[in-house]
């Protein structure tokens, strides 16, 4: 169904982060879980020499997962896939720009 974007997660974490530290604590390793994939991914083209050896892939896997998060909610509210296509067409966009 077009803008149904069901995450379980981002729906528990603006629900129960303030009222359970354990929830809160499995929720971020979770995110982290995902953030360390995208950071997995940066370094092997970093290590293909496909990105600079300078690039903060830490940094830029972090961005992406903001910018993942947001767009996904954005898209639920509007129930329109439009915000998470344009995440991926910059997330592209922004990682072909900084390749070598």
């Amino acid at each position: 169904v077009v803008g149904r974007f069901p995450c379980l997660a981002l729906k528990l974490a603006s629900e129960v982060s303030d009222l359970s530290e354990a929830m809160r604590n499995e929720l971020a390793r979770g995110f982290e879980d995902w953030i360390d994939i995208y950071r997995a991914v940066l370094d092997e083209a970093v290590d293909q020499k496909l990105l600079a050896a300078s690039f903060d892939s830490a940094l830029e896997a972090q961005l992406i997962q903001d910018l993942w998060s947001g767009a996904t909610q954005r898209a639920v509210i509007y129930r329109s896939s439009e915000p998470v296509s344009n995440a991926v067409d910059h997330i592209k966009a922004r990682i072909i720009s900084m390749m070598i």
